[in-house]
């Protein structure tokens, strides 16, 4: 993340934050500025902060925010992928907007809310829970043995390295990443649809976003 400063200069944001930056947002105030900014860290300490950092607040969903969510994870991943999503979920709300930004059960994060579209960006959490929903080789990318430690720690998958793909699978799909026995490695999203994949033997199959172990 950048901060500006009154000096003029931009700060690179601090090791440790994730890359999903949700907004960063600069008001002009006198001779300098006023920032405000929504980070997900893929955890509870999600912040939103005016000069400060302040925690979102988790609150239960109201019943059309609950079946919104439901409607969407059928629609992105597939009739039953709703199961994901129980009852007892809870979620932060944009301050500014005040939609939907992420969604926890047990005091994971299941998914953030992507803005632009309105789907859902998966977290390791959630992807376990699709995972135990779906049967191979539904929403997966199964990758050739000894790259596991490298995509664990969060290393992209490359065309070279997909053994076995969702013959459904389009680009920009978000997917999970598993191992020749179907444990899940990382989530992250698709360049290419399961064709591709599978017949090219250079360039990145899957964008990922968390591996288990990063």
């Amino acid at each position: 993340m950048l901060a500006y400063d009154k000096s003029g200069s931009f700060d690179q944001r601090p090791s440790g934050f994730a890359d999903d930056l949700v907004s960063t947002n600069l008001t002009e105030q006198g001779s300098g500025y006023l920032w405000a900014r929504t980070l997900e860290i893929g955890s509870q300490d999600a912040y939103v902060g005016i000069g400060s950092r302040m925690p979102l607040q988790l609150v239960k969903p109201r019943l059309h925010e609950l079946r919104r969510i439901r409607v969407v994870a059928n629609y992105q991943f597939g009739r039953g992928a709703s199961k994901a999503f129980p009852k007892t979920i809870l979620i932060t709300r944009s301050p500014n907007t005040h939609r939907i930004r992420h969604i926890y059960h047990d005091d994971e994060l299941l998914a953030t809310y992507r803005p632009r579209d309105g789907l859902l960006a998966l977290s390791i959490t959630g992807g376990q829970a699709l995972l135990q929903i779906f049967r191979a080789p539904r929403l997966r990318v199964k990758v050739v043995a000894g790259v596991e430690e490298f995509i664990k720690n969060g290393g992209n998958v490359f065309c070279k390295h997909v053994q076995d793909v969702d013959p459904e699978l389009r680009p920009a799909e978000e997917v999970l990443v598993v191992d020749e026995r179907d444990r899940l490695l990382a989530v992250g999203r698709s360049f290419f649809n399961a064709e591709e994949m599978l017949s090219f033997k250079i360039g990145v199959a899957v964008k990922v976003r968390h591996g288990i172990e990063s």
